[in-house]
């Protein structure tokens, strides 16, 4: 797929939505009531083109195996983590560990992503998931509406603890 257009593997996409489907169903309970949360944050705060689904469900997933994968954990801390990294989104580049090699994964963004931010699908890795953020001023809202989420008395008391471990 690599060397395909961007046209053409936006039609292989399709093929792989069953296998995303099974990725976040196959998280553990406990991520899945943050992604819910994380999700219900998006309808009230961010504009309707922004409320794709699968982006944040897998910062979030993300977050959580940055946190150490821990089955009970902070709500408040966990949305806090995955609203700091929205916040910086711009500077982004990653892949998922484990599901496929760094080099390969280099490889990909070299020669398919010169924008950031960039995260690699975690099924898909020819996909951008964040291509979304890249549209119009995408990435100054959601990180305006991150930000205004930190500020508020919601989350002005949550302290993650050090590296952002937020998991108890």
């Amino acid at each position: 797929m690599l060397a395909e257009s961007w046209w053409d593997r936006k039609f292989y996409s399709v093929s792989f939505v069953k296998s995303q489907l099974e990725f976040i169903q196959g998280q553990d309970g406990c991520v899945k009531e943050l992604i819910r949360l994380v999700k219900y944050w998006a309808h009230k705060k961010l504009p309707g083109n922004l409320h794709h689904s699968y982006p944040l469900e897998l910062i979030t997933i993300f977050r959580w195996q940055r946190g150490g994968k821990q089955k009970s954990f902070s709500l408040a801390m966990g949305l806090k983590s995955v609203l700091l990294m929205l916040t910086t989104l711009r500077g982004i580049r990653t892949y998922w560990k484990g599901h496929y090699s760094k080099a390969f994964a280099n490889q990909v963004i070299d020669k398919l992503y010169t924008t950031r931010p960039v995260m690699l699908d975690p099924i898909n890795p020819t996909s951008n998931v964040f291509e979304i953020y890249h549209n119009d001023d995408n990435l100054e809202v959601i990180n305006a509406a991150a930000w205004k989420t930190l500020r508020s008395d919601l989350l002005k008391g949550v302290v993650l603890r050090r590296r952002q471990r937020w998991c108890r």
